[in-house]
């Protein structure tokens, strides 16, 4: 196996001055590994899918909102500390409730969506790209519970 320099130097790893042969890793240094938390494209589309816009706009798949109860609105919380949103069935009559509207794809999809700026503003929640939450729970009250800390972009930002 042949390394670049970079690649020498990123991961902390010494070859051997024969070929550039691998001979032992350092043990000494940290590496910068971040993992990564995301899934391949197209895995899971019978499982939910929540993701969030930049225009602060949730999208539920229909496993998503059927977990839910299927609800005409939501409302949201927000837990700080853990970084995770939850969803919870309300009254539409309710002032705090955000209503829940479909959106059929004609190809292949629907979906539903819940526009959330002031929530999102309130709470400073603003990706820069559209996020995927891939720890999406369902707590024994009924709350929908999107994990902030394992959300992933799903698409590239702005060109």
């Amino acid at each position: 196996m042949f390394l670049t320099q970079r690649c020498k130097c990123d991961t902390n790893i010494k070859c051997c001055t024969l070929g550039g042969a691998l001979d032992k890793m350092s043990t000494n240094k940290k590496s910068r590994w971040e993992m990564f938390h995301g899934t391949p494209n197209r895995l899971g589309l019978d499982g939910p899918r929540v993701t969030l816009n930049t225009r602060s706009v949730f999208l539920l798949n229909t496993a998503a909102y059927e977990m839910l109860g299927q609800p005409a609105a939501v409302a949201f919380g927000y837990d700080e500390e853990t970084r995770t949103i939850c969803m919870v069935p309300k009254d539409p009559r309710n002032l705090s409730s955000f209503p829940v509207k479909g959106k059929i794809n004609h190809k292949r999809y629907k979906y539903r969506i819940i526009h959330a700026a002031p929530f999102c503003r309130h709470h400073e929640l603003n990706p820069k790209r559209t996020i995927l939450f891939t720890g999406i729970d369902l707590d024994e009250e009924g709350f929908l519970l999107l994990e902030l800390s394992t959300a992933v972009a799903v698409t590239r930002g702005s060109r």
